[in-house]
């Protein structure tokens, strides 16, 4: 009987034990789940705070009477920066900054703070700027609708009917209409991200379906959503029309 009462609570007690590590081990799951959420939540919004403060020292009411503005308050705030982007009908209001790189942009707000959403920002070769025969953009299709993520809206033709111009205002001021002509989902090693955006023949073999008048184009850059964001692109190409 001894024995049998001895096996019994030996039993018990590893049965707790399993019971205990099990009830830990989802606790800790949970909290560590939970904290990830909070901690998404909480750079999505340091990165809505700092790019809505920037939106503050931009006048629309300049924008639209394309009068010239004043870009040295952003440029003192970052060198890097080249300009800023606005589509109509979407949250796309941004600066563009430009490194020397395309990695550093990627997780690096444009006040310098390390987060996922990084910054809207032109691909490095671009040397002229948007003076360039091709700028590339890049934006995060980013969970919560911001940076590039309201791009997929141009898939549909009545959206890309209803707001086909893409509104730069470039570091002298001076505001630059491009007009929408494609958009196309392609992969991350598509020719698009290999063409030297400085040569302007081949550039323009590249956007043979472009406008005739046509000799710059915008190509704005974004993930395709989950789960194919990292092997999928989503382009959206726009020709220069008018200052």
């Amino acid at each position: 009987m001894g024995n049998e009462e001895s096996g019994q609570k030996t039993n018990f007690w590893r049965g707790r034990s399993v019971f205990v590590l099990v009830f830990l081990f989802g606790f800790l799951l949970v909290t560590f789940a939970s904290w990830q959420l909070l901690s998404g939540w909480w750079e999505d919004k340091a990165a809505r705070s700092e790019y809505a403060a920037l939106r503050e020292d931009v006048v629309i009411s300049q924008l639209h009477a394309h009068q010239r503005m004043d870009m040295r308050h952003f440029i003192e705030r970052n060198p890097d920066f080249v300009g800023w982007i606005l589509i109509d009908g979407t949250p796309i209001n941004y600066p563009v900054v430009q490194g020397t790189d395309n990695v550093k942009y990627l997780h690096t707000t444009f006040l310098g703070q390390s987060n996922p959403a990084g910054s809207i920002f032109m691909d490095y070769r671009a040397v002229q700027g948007f003076d360039t025969p091709l700028a590339i953009i890049y934006g995060h299709n980013m969970r919560d609708g911001s940076m590039f993520a309201p791009l997929h809206q141009f898939i549909d033709p009545e959206f890309s009917g209803d707001y086909p111009e893409i509104t730069i205002i470039n570091t002298n001021g001076e505001v630059l209409t491009y007009q929408v002509f494609e958009v196309r989902g392609v992969g991350a090693r598509d020719a698009l991200y290999g063409l030297d955006p400085t040569d302007e023949l081949v550039v323009a073999g590249f956007f043979a379906n472009a406008p005739a008048e046509a000799s710059r184009f915008l190509a704005l850059s974004t993930c395709a959503p989950p789960p194919n964001h990292l092997s999928r692109r989503l382009l959206v190409f726009a020709a220069y029309v008018s200052e």
